[in-house]
């Protein structure tokens, strides 16, 4: 009869990573003990977080004592952050980079799209059906498609990505994205050196929404006095 295992790896420097600070601030102290339960469903199924998203919140507050909302606040955050991805399955992103196997290979990196036709575009991307924008989010679309000269695309058109993001914003709209992401590009184009890497380019840009997101509502309540 097999062992159970009651133990998962966690970086030793959770308690010092700055990301885990600001969800801890923002959701409260409870967050970093839903996270760990997160974590560990995860280790249990080979980094899957499997299961009914609803079902899956209120298992993890009943397990962790606290509230769905409370649980569903740091599913967003963890989004946002890329700490889980949503396709084409729930899983965390860096399960194996703390589960290393002799047969495990990393996944392979996708290519970066260079043309300026976005019909072109689209056509050379491959987009999994949960990925894909409804109608009342094709501006969003769109937009990410235009920006093809200063971002990977390829790694921005999930939608569920973008939910995320909206939700941790509250709320996107055209004039807002245009802005901030035609001020990204000015910043990458004075800070070469800085440039996001593949994989950091959906947090820089998450990063960057929700600080201009929060500016923006801190500004507007001081004009308001």
């Amino acid at each position: 009869m097999p062992r159970i295992k009651r133990w998962f790896p966690v970086s030793h420097d959770i308690n010092s990573d700055p990301e885990i600070w600001a969800m801890r601030r923002q959701i409260g102290e409870k967050s970093l003990s839903i996270w760990l339960e997160f974590l560990s469903i995860a280790d249990r199924n080979d980094g899957l977080i499997p299961g009914d998203h609803e079902e899956l919140m209120r298992s993890v507050a009943g397990k962790c004592q606290t509230s769905k909302k409370r649980v569903t606040l740091v599913y967003h955050f963890s989004v946002t952050r890329m700490w889980l991805q949503c396709h084409p399955s729930l899983r965390t992103s860096n399960h194996w980079k703390y589960h290393r196997t002799p047969e495990h290979k990393p996944a392979p990196s996708y290519p970066d799209p260079t043309e300026p036709d976005l019909i072109k575009i689209k056509n050379k991307i491959k987009i999994a059906p949960n990925q894909n924008f409804p109608d009342e989010w094709k501006w969003l679309e769109n937009m990410v498609l235009a920006q093809n000269s200063g971002f990977p695309t390829d790694r921005f058109l999930d939608f569920a990505w973008w939910d995320a993001v909206s939700y941790q914003c509250g709320g996107l709209s055209a004039p807002f994205l245009e802005k901030e992401l035609a001020g990204m590009k000015r910043w990458i184009m004075d800070n070469p050196t800085r440039t996001p890497t593949p994989r950091g380019y959906r947090r820089f840009v998450a990063s960057w929404l929700e600080r201009a997101h929060d500016k923006e509502r801190r500004f507007g309540n001081a004009g308001k006095r």
